[in-house]
């Protein structure tokens, strides 16, 4: 028993030995964690006005000084969590032994951190700096590079820039042009290397770099360049003393003079003058602030939206009224689409000038974000094509006028070779027989024969002056001479010519249009016009038909009416009366036959008096042309009286 005692007591002085052990080397521990910290704070700049911070692998942080809290915000107390936006950081540098830059804002301020990773013993220091106005001056730059690439890419003009010893340091496209070289060729070598100048003008471009280095522009000079495939030009040249980044550079501006040099003497002021205003008015530079909703513009804005004061700032909505209404939303949509995609802008819209003139443009632009990828500007070109709508449109009318006549002419040769084939066919089956049985042929089928010939012959010469008269208003060969007629005397001649043609089929034709009514129209194109309608009322009518002229005034036109009470027009044949690609060639109540041209040649000389032709019809019951000629003014006046 007295053993187990023993023993017991021997395991609790054991149980108590190793507690009091474990309290201790968490003393020792404790002890060794505060000796750290007094050397890690040892050497470290606690009044700096910089951000300066200590944190282990773990996250702890170790050390910060005042300008942690008093720029940055920061409440840190040794040995607490740093940063969540940090830890992430401060793992990738432990873990690569590499040091690293970082930029984060914090209440309107822009700071840029340093990281050094201490790996063996298990740390970072960064040191930081508030950097806002330089990031607003790169922002500045950044906008001042934009806006020179993009007149630098546009510019009609050859734009370079060159060091005061001649060597080409950038230029655009159209100076690859110009020069006859890539851009990659003429960098960083000289007009001479090059042998674009003849060492003739050597001391005229010396004294040209000599002029920029003092501070002073030059020119315009002229300049025979010799190109890469051997050909020259004449280029007229404009230069500027610039500095960039605290360096005095030449910026150049070359235009191709050569065509305008071998221009007549007498013409070149006026050659001069017109290049220099179109390639002012072409092109204009601006700059949309979406913060201030203000836009940065230039004197060759002011004048293609023909501003006559000299604006250089407007506002947005300002610059909305110039849109024409049809073209804003166009506008406003791509805008929006470049902020969201980060694409180009490039939209044509119309304008609407001061002076109440539409113009056409072309804005191409690029969107600027800043560090957060918020868009903040819209800086792009304005270019007036007004010029080249025109052409273009001027060359898709006349090619759809090309096709049109080209589909006339096929029609054409369809009429020539369908209605003419047959009555020819006729006369030729017809003067064969009779010339092959002349002596065998009594005189009444002798008779016969030759009525035939001559109603076929008719027939046929009567197709061929609708078609002939049809090519003429094709071709513009038929003038127009109005003149003030009589309605009435028109129509009576028409009805001496075609009454003949009525009484074969008991038709009853009747002019109820009185003496006093008049017309300005040309004389034959209205006796065509009636001709025709009359002709057609009597090809479609039964016998024992009616026909009826008449005309009604009104205060700016006579509509004048042909109608008859014959067989009609179906519905689906209605449209195609007019309409030279569905010409219609029906033959009349007693076997008549047509080309189908008539109606057009109605429509043609009604149309050169500024008037319409229609038709109502309904089948069985007759059918009712009608068309509008205009009136003399004095009549105007009657009328409205």
């Amino acid at each position: 028993m007295k053993n187990a005692r023993n023993i017991k007591n021997l395991k609790e002085l054991q149980q108590e030995y190793d507690s009091l052990k474990a309290s201790s080397d968490n003393v020792i521990t404790e002890y060794k964690l505060a000796q750290e910290t007094i050397k890690v704070l040892s050497g470290f700049p606690s009044e700096s006005p910089d951000p300066v911070l200590r944190i282990d692998k773990n996250g702890r942080l170790l050390y910060a000084n005042e300008a942690c809290f008093s720029l940055l915000k920061w409440k840190l107390e040794t040995g607490k969590k740093a940063p969540e936006f940090l830890l992430k950081i401060i793992s990738e540098v432990l873990e690569e032994g590499i040091g690293k830059t970082f930029e984060t804002e914090h209440y309107q301020q822009v700071f840029s951190f340093s990281i050094v990773p201490f790996v063996e013993e298990g740390y970072v220091n960064l040191y930081g700096r508030e950097i806002t106005d330089r990031k607003k001056t790169e922002d500045v730059l950044r906008s001042s590079e934009e806006r020179l690439k993009i007149l630098f890419d546009f510019a009609p003009d050859a734009y370079y820039l060159s060091d005061l010893k001649g060597n080409l340091i950038d230029g655009n496209l159209a100076a690859e042009k110009l020069m006859g070289y890539d851009r990659n060729e003429l960098i960083g070598k000289s007009f001479l290397e090059l042998n674009l100048l003849s060492l003739k003008q050597i001391p005229k471009a010396a004294k040209l770099l000599i002029k920029n280095s003092l501070g002073q522009g030059t020119g315009p000079d002229e300049f025979v360049l010799n190109r890469k495939d051997g050909s020259k030009v004449i280029a007229e040249i404009i230069t500027h003393p610039v500095i960039i980044k605290d360096k005095t550079l030449v910026l150049g501006i070359a235009r191709d003079i050569t065509e305008r040099k071998k221009s007549e003497e007498s013409l070149k002021s006026a050659n001069e003058r017109f290049v220099l205003a179109t390639t002012a008015a072409a092109l204009s530079v601006w700059e949309h602030d979406f913060i201030t909703d203000m836009i940065q513009i230039d004197y060759n804005f002011n004048k293609i939206y023909g501003i006559a004061q000299s604006n250089y700032q407007i506002e947005f909505n300002q610059f909305i009224k110039f849109i024409h209404p049809d073209d804003v939303d166009i506008l406003k949509t791509n805008f929006e689409e470049a902020a969201k995609s980060d694409k180009n802008i490039n939209v044509e819209f119309r304008i609407i000038r001061t002076d109440g003139a539409i113009r056409n443009i072309n804005a191409y632009g690029k969107i600027v974000k800043d560090r957060t990828n918020k868009p903040v500007k819209l800086i792009g070109v304005n270019i007036d094509i007004s010029d080249f709508k025109n052409a273009e449109l001027a060359l898709k009318e006349s090619r759809e006028k090309l096709l049109q006549l080209n589909a006339n002419k096929d029609v054409f040769i369809s009429i020539l070779s369908h209605d003419l084939r047959s009555p020819f066919q006729n006369l030729l089956g017809l003067s064969e027989v009779l010339t092959e049985g002349i002596h065998e042929l009594n005189i009444d089928e002798i008779e016969n024969l030759a009525n035939q010939i001559y109603t076929t012959t008719r027939i046929t010469h009567t197709l061929l002056e609708d078609i002939l008269m049809w090519a003429g208003t094709q071709q513009g060969k038929i003038p127009l001479k109005r003149q003030n007629l009589g309605l009435s005397g028109i129509c009576r001649n028409v009805l001496e010519v075609l009454n003949p043609n009525a009484k074969t089929k008991n038709i009853v034709i009747s002019s109820l249009i009185g003496d006093q009514l008049n017309v300005f129209a040309d004389a034959d194109m209205l006796k065509t016009v009636l001709r025709n309608l009359v002709s057609n009322a009597i090809k479609f009518t039964n016998n024992g038909g009616t026909i009826n002229i008449s005309a009604k005034e009104y205060p700016e036109n006579v509509t004048i009416s042909v109608s008859d009470n014959g067989i009609g027009i179906p519905p689906d044949n209605l449209a195609k009366l007019f309409d030279i690609s569905k010409v219609l060639s029906t033959r009349g109540t007693a076997k008549e036959t047509g080309t189908g041209l008539g109606l057009l040649i109605c429509k043609e000389f009604v149309e050169k008096h500024n008037g319409k032709i229609w038709v109502e019809s309904e089948v069985g019951k007759g059918s009712d042309f009608k068309f509008t000629l205009p009136i003399p003014a004095g009549q105007i006046n009657d009328v409205n009286n």
